[in-house]
């Protein structure tokens, strides 16, 4: 697959010419390396493929895929984070693939970092080196906060922490877990889009400001979730 990239690159091969080597190659490695679908799990109900149905919709879905991650690779760094969320979601969730495989996949993809996208000037550096550990940041200030505001010690543990009051409304380790990923990331490429619009000081108001906001909110959440056991208790 490689060398038929190589080989379109340096001399365009036809979209219909290229796509029957694709099918051809990747149908080699489905049946010589037995990579295919071979059941499938659907309500409680499990279905052994057939061997020839097994094949003919591996090779479907793995041309698809090749191609659907070719097509998005017109950004510089698009295809690099789509294929770094991805390995790295394969390993958080503990899917069937290999963890060294897919760890030495998602280095590798750093080795992409110099010819794609890069921080626009080396002010974005503090904004986004803020957004990348905005959690522990932002967490500790609110605890040691309200601590004081409630005359605590401040390093007196308690169940102050935003994952702590997250856990008493109910929320999973896993669901945690994600929404803090998905917060740092809204994050970053706040500072990445943002600061150059905004400037560093201004940016980094927003970012306080996004902090606090977070705040009120989950203040609210635990508010609404003791008056309503308060209620059923009543």
């Amino acid at each position: 697959m490689f060398v038929l990239g190589l080989v379109d690159d340096l001399k365009p091969l036809g979209w219909l010419l290229k796509l029957l080597l694709q099918i051809a190659i990747i149908t080699a490695v489905v049946v010589l390396g037995d990579l295919r679908l071979e059941s499938v799990l659907l309500e409680h109900s499990f279905f052994r493929l057939p061997f020839a149905l097994s094949v003919l919709i591996s090779v479907v879905m793995i041309t698809f895929l090749t191609n659907a991650f070719n097509f998005i690779d017109g950004v510089d760094g698009l295809a690099t984070a789509v294929a770094l969320i991805f390995i790295l979601g394969l390993l958080y969730f503990q899917t069937p693939f290999s963890g060294i495989f897919l760890m030495c996949m998602a280095a590798a993809l750093f080795g992409f970092s110099i010819n794609n996208t890069q921080l626009d000037s080396f002010q974005q550096r503090l904004p986004v080196l803020l957004a990348l550990f905005w959690f522990p940041i932002a967490d500790t200030i609110r605890v040691l906060i309200l601590r004081l505001s409630r005359k605590q010690a401040l390093f007196k543990r308690d169940k102050l922490h935003s994952y702590s009051s997250l856990l008493r409304l109910g929320y999973s380790h896993s669901r945690i877990v994600t929404l803090v990923v998905i917060l740092t990331l809204l994050n970053v490429f706040g500072a990445w889009y943002l600061e150059p619009l905004l400037g560093v000081l201004l940016f980094l108001v927003v970012q306080v400001a996004f902090s606090i906001i977070l705040h009120f909110y989950l203040n609210s959440l635990i508010k609404n979730y003791s008056n309503q056991k308060e209620s059923s208790n009543g």
